[in-house]
């Protein structure tokens, strides 16, 4: 596909990566905007200089610039790319800036959360999952008044160093290399019994 490569993310259908320029590129299907085009696109297309970590969701694109500054693209219906309710509320086809200083980022189906310097926790996209799980709900907001998160919300102030989300919950890890699990727990996904 190309040489030079340093970095590498993979969405469902589209995958993105950097070059030794800090280039970003990326091809795949890109019916929703995650290939930065429409449609389709075998042949890889750049989109941004200086791009200096990538990460890739189901039909949705991250990247951070090298100030650590957060851009996203692709399929934002439910608010997962944190880019706002009126900023192209469905698709994305162009980098939208949303946060400074993010580090670290997870996001799988309609929902994701990042890391910034600072250690905080911020969280976005639904906050509901058909059928069973509520995504946010360890955090306490979960109901009528929070059915989604358009705009990144600070969940913890401080002592983060990495997250990972999947479709119902995820694991925080602290600076002092503990973890808690949040999320569904219906069937003990989230390694307890305590409570679902």
């Amino acid at each position: 596909v190309d040489s030079g490569v340093v970095s590498v993310a993979a969405g469902d259908d589209h995958l993105l990566y950097i070059k030794e320029d800090s280039s970003l590129w990326v091809f795949g299907n890109s019916r929703h905007g995650q290939a930065a085009t429409t449609n389709y696109t075998e042949i890889p297309v750049r989109v941004a200089n200086r791009a200096k970590r990538i990460w890739a969701g189901e039909q949705t694109s991250f990247f951070t610039n090298s100030g650590d500054s957060l851009f996203v693209f692709g399929l934002n219906d439910w608010g997962q790319l944190g880019a706002g309710e009126n900023v192209h509320a469905k698709e994305i086809r162009t980098p939208v800036f949303v946060a400074a200083d993010v580090v670290e980022l997870s996001s799988r189906g309609d929902s994701g959360a990042f890391v910034k310097k600072d250690g905080s926790l911020w969280v976005f996209g639904r906050n509901s999952w058909v059928l069973y799980s509520r995504m946010f709900s360890a955090f306490g907001y979960w109901s009528e008044e929070y059915p989604q998160l358009w705009t990144p919300l600070k969940v913890l102030d401080s002592n983060v160093a990495n997250v990972a989300t999947t479709f119902g919950g995820g694991l925080i890890l602290y600076l002092d290399g503990t973890v808690d699990a949040f999320g569904a727990n219906y069937e003990e996904e989230l390694g307890y019994r305590c409570c679902s």
